[in-house]
């Protein structure tokens, strides 16, 4: 019921310039909405039904270092920043938080062009 509503709201914090590689369903300090991942940022949003929305970013060179691991059915997400502080966000949707956990780690240790291969290597399979 809420993930297009959450979408939605993604979509109006995005640039002009900015898309979305990927999101998930997730929870982040105990709120349900969607993580999304541009090429510039990490966003996060929920939006409840009366209160404000909520919205956390997090920039790529604010990371530290990403951590992925699964559980009985739940996979989290770790994100150390330089400043010590460190995100948990968990999904029941392992395959999308661990390719969320993939895209970051490319554009946190700058192998963004390992990302656009993949994207073209990937339209070519599905074309053929």
């Amino acid at each position: 019921m809420g993930q297009r509503r959450d979408l939605k709201e993604l979509s109006m914090y995005l640039e002009e310039d900015e898309r979305i590689f990927l999101y998930v369903q997730s929870k982040l300090d105990e709120r349900n909405g969607i993580l999304g991942v541009t090429q510039n940022r990490i966003l996060f949003t929920h939006k409840p039904l009366i209160k404000p929305a909520y919205l956390d970013t997090i920039s790529y060179d604010s990371i530290d270092y990403i951590l992925y691991t699964e559980g009985t059915g739940e996979g989290e997400l770790s994100i150390h920043m330089n400043n010590g502080d460190i995100k948990y966000v968990t999904s029941h949707r392992l395959i999308h938080l661990k390719g969320v956990s993939d895209i970051v780690r490319m554009f946190v240790n700058n192998h963004q062009r390992d990302l656009l291969f993949r994207n073209t290597f990937n339209r070519k399979q599905l074309l053929e």
